[in-house]
């Protein structure tokens, strides 16, 4: 996907540009400072053993590459990439080619409340979460790439959940939305396994994650 001729693509380009627009235009000041906020406190992250036993024990893993101590622009600069990336495979799950529809969804997208919290209150995870949210786009971006694709979404789900939980809600969110937007155009049959596809993905997914944590744990 990362080519010239995939850059060349004006939808992607436009994505790319807007998330970037509005995460700068956001959270700037938070990415060029330290936000002292109860959790935002921590300078250097070495809660491994909390965060396993609350389920996130990638987490451990991700600092291990990136680095423990928390420095905001790092931080901030990773946390736009995730963001462009999720919205990058939002444009092409929904097919979208308006230009000014995906400015506005990579707006929302860089700048809702969830995110906004985040990078206000818990900054020093922000690229943490967002990577999360960026593993559950595009697991449910293989789900519809490939005739079993939800093999290899029940494995990009294990990151998304090693690292935040919360996260699998968007997967089962943008899956769910986009059956129905496909109601029109698929058969019943495709319709009726396209969703055991979805349930069986969702509950493996689940079970395959707490096997890894209890042998993690």
């Amino acid at each position: 996907m990362l080519t010239m001729e995939w850059l060349r693509l004006r939808r992607n380009r436009v994505a790319i540009f807007s998330v970037v627009f509005w995460g700068l235009l956001a959270h700037l000041y938070a990415f060029t400072n330290i936000l002292y906020s109860h959790d935002s406190l921590i300078v250097y992250q070495n809660e491994d053993t909390y965060q396993a036993v609350i389920g996130r024990y990638l987490q451990k893993v991700y600092l291990l590459m990136r680095g423990r101590y928390y420095p905001p622009v790092l931080v901030g600069a990773l946390t736009i990439l995730f963001l462009t990336i999720s919205v990058l495979f939002l444009v092409y799950i929904f097919e979208l080619e308006n230009s000014t529809t995906i400015f506005l969804i990579s707006g929302f997208m860089a700048t809702y409340s969830a995110i906004t919290l985040l990078i206000a209150t818990y900054s020093e995870m922000a690229d943490v979460f967002t990577c999360a949210l960026m593993f559950s786009l595009i697991a449910a971006y293989c789900f519809f790439r490939w005739k079993n694709g939800f093999i290899v979404s029940i494995v990009l789900l294990q990151v998304t959940l090693g690292l935040y939980q919360s996260y699998i809600q968007v997967f089962t969110s943008v899956i769910l939305i986009k059956l129905i937007l496909d109601c029109a155009k698929n058969t019943k049959k495709q319709l009726l396994i396209n969703l055991i596809k979805f349930f069986g993905c969702t509950i493996l997914s689940l079970v395959l994650y707490k096997i890894l944590l209890e042998v993690y744990v």
